[in-house]
């Protein structure tokens, strides 16, 4: 990869992006993720190649099932739009479920919950798309936040409470430090390990909303069937 590099960007040697394109594909047969996801990024931008959205829907897919995140994400964008692969709002959503899994909650959340919000390849569900949104906007996605000052201005005039808000006021609260009824509790965590319990139990709360919102079962499986299907 480092030689693919060097072609790449003329590092002590002549610049040749023919050649460059050579050892990336080779460190990606060798089934390198991150090299996978590049040579995905560099056919869908036409980087070094000419563009081909077939060829990146290929590297993101093998990408993706090796565990890459942002793979997932590029490769639910590509399902979603039907670019390189047939369109399938479904599988887009999957594949934006498993790049959340897999920690890439900023880009995907705020997909999936777009998906969500208006039911495409999902049952709309208002509840949901909110708490996607939340996710993405904790990541500092700029547009989730947007959507979320929104939905606060709106209840501000209506009066109305969302569900979502709602609920996150109970699951939100840590039993040690938020729990009254439990005055023999011999001791207090500290202001650290209150914030990592808090932590944790939003991540379980998280993981577990996800979980309801779209199992995936086979689901990953039909989305490299529709990527070796192509359009």
């Amino acid at each position: 990869i480092r030689l693919a590099l060097h072609y790449e960007k003329g590092i002590g040697i002549q610049q040749d992006a023919d050649r460059a394109v050579v050892w990336y594909v080779s460190a990606a047969e060798g089934g390198d993720t991150k090299v996978q996801y590049k040579l995905g990024t560099i056919y869908r931008k036409g980087m070094l190649v000419e563009r081909d959205d077939t060829e990146a829907v290929k590297w993101f897919t093998q990408a993706a099932a090796g565990g890459h995140a942002l793979a997932s994400y590029r490769m639910g964008e590509m399902l979603e739009k039907g670019l390189g692969a047939k369109k399938n709002p479904k599988l887009a959503a999957e594949a934006y479920f498993r790049a959340i899994k897999l920690g890439e909650k900023k880009q995907a959340s705020y997909a999936l919950a777009l998906l969500y919000e208006k039911g495409i390849g999902v049952q709309a569900n208002a509840e949901r798309a909110e708490h996607l949104y939340k996710l993405a906007a904790n990541e500092g996605h700029p547009q989730a936040k947007k959507k979320l000052l929104q939905v606060a201005e709106h209840a501000s005039k209506t009066g109305e409470t969302s569900v979502a808000a709602s609920s996150d006021k109970s699951t939100d609260k840590n039993p040690i430090t938020d729990d009254k009824s439990n005055k023999k509790t011999p001791a207090r965590p500290t202001a650290k390990e209150a914030e990592s319990i808090a932590d944790i139990q939003q991540n379980e709360a998280e993981e577990k909303v996800m979980e309801a919102t779209l199992p995936m079962a086979d689901g990953f499986v039909k989305i490299q069937q529709a990527a070796e299907q192509g359009n």
